[in-house]
């Protein structure tokens, strides 16, 4: 449904130069392939008429020569296919590969600074859930999440809106971020499961603190955020001392809390 409304779309004027390039050359390729569809049927109806009382080996060459035209028109069609195949999971193994990146950093900056009284879970996987949580952290200060983002992208957050933009120039382009592709929105779902699991283990009457943390510290935030962003790994380590002690969190406590969660890991 989409593609259809993509391509009854694909002839409106766009202000961006790059957009109205991608037309012009989607509406090229749709020629090309309407102008050898046509070709075809215009060759084939020529050579049955003309060539109908001919014997089979001359009939049996028009056939092979029409199959390997045919047959070029497939190949071409079909290495797109395989193109934007390896186009798109090349774009998701650089995204696996930055996110990976951008956590063991993350780790790095927080083993430096956090002492032996902090137990640090890296990937902490909730069961029953197919996400993972980048970091979970237990110590004096209570239950720490951070989630980990290290794109190249530039966000902009206000109260309501989180709007992604890619590119500069002619090439930027800015989506509105809906649901879970609203990385507070995530967050904050995440703990929520978090809080349940913690519940099922006995472990009630806290809250936990959260934050997502932006590798690069691209980020523009205007008005409230909703949670609490860290723009820029080198700001981990402020939020992370300016964070408020818990008195509940005493070593016994915070001893039980983590053989609580090993033992279901």
């Amino acid at each position: 449904m989409y593609k259809v409304f993509y391509y009854m779309n694909i002839f409106k004027k766009e202000k961006s130069y790059s957009k109205q390039k991608i037309k012009i050359n989607l509406i090229k390729q749709w020629i090309f392939y309407i102008f050898a569809f046509l070709l075809i049927v215009v060759y084939l109806s020529y050579s049955i008429n003309k060539y109908r009382h001919l014997d089979r080996d001359t009939l049996r060459v028009f056939a092979l020569l029409t199959l390997g035209f045919l047959s070029g028109i497939l190949s071409l069609w079909f290495l797109k296919l395989i193109n934007n195949f390896f186009s798109k999971t090349d774009t998701e193994i650089n995204k696996a590969r930055k996110g990976n990146e951008g956590e063991k950093l993350t780790y790095l900056n927080l083993v430096k600074f956090l002492g032996n009284n902090y137990k640090i879970y890296k990937n902490f996987k909730i069961p029953n859930r197919k996400f993972d949580i980048d970091f979970l952290i237990v110590g004096p200060k209570g239950l720490i999440v951070i989630e980990v983002k290290n794109s190249s992208n530039s966000y902009i957050f206000t109260e309501k809106e989180a709007r992604r933009i890619k590119g500069e120039g002619y090439s930027r382009k800015t989506t509105l971020l809906f649901g879970n592709c609203d990385p507070r929105v995530k967050l904050i779902n995440h703990c929520k499961s978090l809080n349940h699991y913690l519940y099922s283990l006995g472990l009630v009457g806290f809250r936990i603190k959260k934050a997502l943390l932006f590798i690069n510290g691209n980020i523009s935030i205007n008005d409230k955020s909703g949670v609490y962003i860290i723009n820029g790994i080198s700001k981990l380590r402020e939020y992370i001392e300016g964070l408020n002690y818990d008195d509940r969190f005493t070593a016994e406590f915070c001893e039980t809390v983590n053989r609580s969660l090993i033992d279901k890991i």
